[in-house]
């Protein structure tokens, strides 16, 4: 066995189980967001720029996932582009000591908007991302909202009416705005979608 593997294995060692490494994507967002949140203008930019933000903050300044990525036990992999179907989903985590990608689809939003479904939710449900997952998620950036709780609650209920079986209403890694919802795809299998929303607001 070479010696790099080795040492890879004795890097990976570190995590207590498969479940460990997947959910250092989920706190890595989560703690890149306070930092994203404080950047002058954040609310003002387009839904791409700010997740490049994301993926700049996750690949320089977040201490969670810093040894992972520095010894490849996961990598980012930003808009992961499927030429056969032509797709781009715009974050992608890489997992390749579990032989999987973890997929995220970012929507920037204004209010309970159907985007959220129409334009995000259903690539999942279609198999146009993560076909082969059983696990995924979805990530709103949501600007300047008037009432954030109301907001979501509009957005839960769309959610639980769009190809659902379930809704777990409980919040992911202590996240306060967020929830998981089952879906049914086109191949009668089904999907986990984790859903986390990140508020940006003006200064002024």
């Amino acid at each position: 066995m070479e010696q790099a593997y080795i040492d890879y294995l004795k890097e990976v060692s570190r995590y207590a189980s498969k479940l460990e490494i997947e959910s250092i994507c989920f706190k890595a967002l989560i703690d890149s967001y306070q930092r994203v949140k404080l950047i002058e203008g954040i609310e003002k930019l387009i839904e791409n720029r700010i997740r490049d933000l994301f993926i700049i903050d996750l690949e320089e300044h977040n201490h969670i996932i810093k040894h992972a990525l520095d010894n490849c036990i996961i990598r980012v992999i930003p808009e992961s582009y499927d030429p056969q179907k032509r797709k781009r989903s715009d974050i992608q985590f890489f997992l390749p000591i579990l032989k999987r990608d973890l997929v995220f689809e970012c929507k920037r939003l204004l209010s309970a908007d159907s985007r959220y479904l129409n334009q995000g939710l259903i690539r999942f449900i279609m198999l146009e991302y993560a076909a082969k997952e059983n696990d995924a998620g979805m990530i709103g950036f949501v600007i300047n909202p008037k009432d954030f709780s109301r907001m979501l609650s509009k957005l839960k209920d769309k959610v639980r009416t769009f190809h659902c079986s379930e809704l777990i209403d409980k919040s992911i890694f202590e996240h306060p705005y967020s929830f998981q919802s089952i879906h049914i795809r086109i191949d009668t299998g089904k999907i986990l979608i984790s859903h986390l929303f990140f508020k940006f607001c003006s200064k002024s």
